[in-house]
């Protein structure tokens, strides 16, 4: 085995996993090369004693994954569209690599997982300041929103959510006695990068997980209190930055799409993100009813959705746009029926479960989030998502049995 050849290679595999991570932000062609790299770590450094023990103490979450992954799989042979089937699995494949990668050797040491945890952070620190300066010199000003991570090459909400996976670290780590200040500090920083980016959803999940956590799931005053000074600061915030509380403002006012071919000499009305989403459910409402039990396959997914926006005239989606369902669990009974749905209730349920169980507090909030994250946008439609959940997941994942041996 290559793991009794070159022992020190094992050493690396923290880092690796940090890797994994960190390029989320920046390039999905290194990200694939890193998880190739695990992958293959967890093939040829493994012994496989090891691979069985594991694979079978972890074996629910495994399962979880890799079926629903099965799912997208099998509905390639009712696709018409198998090219675009094919693409969709290939997206996919990490839905069934990472769990076996991550949960199929032995856990990070608790100060190795500390570590990779802090270094993670860090790096999202300098994304941020690196954001501010770049927005500084460029634009004269600060940026918000898509303008803002657009200076990367990444989403708003997806930079939102590693945002929000590091201020959780960092609030974990106010519980220790050592380094209050900083750590203080760096969450200031990460909630107000939070604000810039103004993701309406991960804002709202991040906070509301946490107050959730402290003030119902593992009460105490004193974080509960800092949560709060914290949020203060956020609605401050929010409410000083005119172009994010005009986002904010959208969320709440009750505007609807008007449904409607619009002759093409008269510029087509813009709605806001809330009012698009709506809009996008309504439509997709009659491509769940007519296929609920299988899907339409993996590869009809968008034809199917472009067919009902027509129908429905929502010349916006259909016309000028190539939407998406905006809606993980939506996408999800779509592409693969009822079936795909109850295992992704049953993979949030297993999480939570396990967090609660274990009292993991980064474990919650995170599941909390992509929950949440998973109701407005289909997170496992890009690789910046899957990628995120799977590994993030498997990482803080652990069975009652691990928690007792630790």
């Amino acid at each position: 085995m290559l793991s009794e050849k070159y022992p020190q290679f094992q050493k690396y595999r923290g880092l690796l996993f940090f890797l994994v991570l960190a390029s989320l932000a920046f390039s999905m062609k290194l990200n694939s090369l890193f998880i190739i790299l695990l992958v293959l770590q967890w093939l040829l450094m493994v012994p496989l004693a090891e691979k069985k023990e594991n694979l079978r103490r972890n074996w629910k979450l495994i399962a979880l994954f890799g079926g629903y992954f099965l799912l997208f799989a099998i509905s390639i042979l009712y696709s018409e569209n198998t090219s675009s089937a094919w693409k969709d699995i290939e997206s996919k494949l990490s839905l069934l690599l990472i769990p076996l990668s991550i949960l199929g050797q032995k856990r990070l040491e608790v100060k190795e997982q500390a570590v990779l945890l802090k270094l993670y952070v860090w790096f999202l620190v300098g994304v941020g300041v690196f954001l501010i300066g770049k927005s500084l010199f460029l634009a004269g000003g600060l940026l918000t929103n898509q303008e803002f991570s657009a200076l990367i090459g990444v989403h708003a909400s997806y930079l939102s959510l590693y945002m929000a996976a590091a201020l959780f670290i960092t609030i974990q780590s106010l519980t220790h006695k050592s380094q209050i200040k900083l750590n203080t500090i760096i969450a200031l920083f990460l909630a107000f990068i939070l604000v810039v980016l103004a993701a309406r959803m991960v804002t709202i999940a991040t906070f509301l997980s946490l107050f959730t956590w402290f003030a119902v799931v593992h009460f105490t005053w004193k974080r509960l209190l800092t949560m709060i000074v914290i949020f203060i600061g956020v609605v401050f915030a929010i409410s000083s930055i005119d172009s994010v509380k005009s986002r904010f403002q959208e969320g709440l006012i009750g505007e609807q799409v008007e449904f409607g071919n619009v002759d093409d000499s008269v510029k087509v009305k813009t709605y806001g993100g809330k009012a698009i989403r709506v809009a996008i459910w309504q439509c997709a409402q009659e491509v769940v009813k007519d296929n609920w039990l299988m899907g339409v396959g993996a590869g009809d997914v968008h034809k199917s959705l472009q067919a009902s926006y027509k129908r429905n005239e929502f010349q916006l989606a259909w016309q000028y746009n190539n939407f998406n369902s905006h809606n993980l669990f939506i996408e999800t009974i779509i592409a693969v029926g009822v079936l795909g749905v109850v295992v992704l209730i049953t993979l949030f349920y297993l999480l939570f479960f396990s967090a609660i169980k274990n009292r993991n507090m980064l474990l919650f909030c995170f599941t909390t989030l992509f929950f949440m994250f998973s109701l407005i946008e289909s997170a496992f439609n890009v690789q910046k998502g899957i990628v995120f959940l799977v590994a993030i997941s498997c990482l803080l994942f652990s069975t009652r049995e691990e928690v007792d041996k630790s």
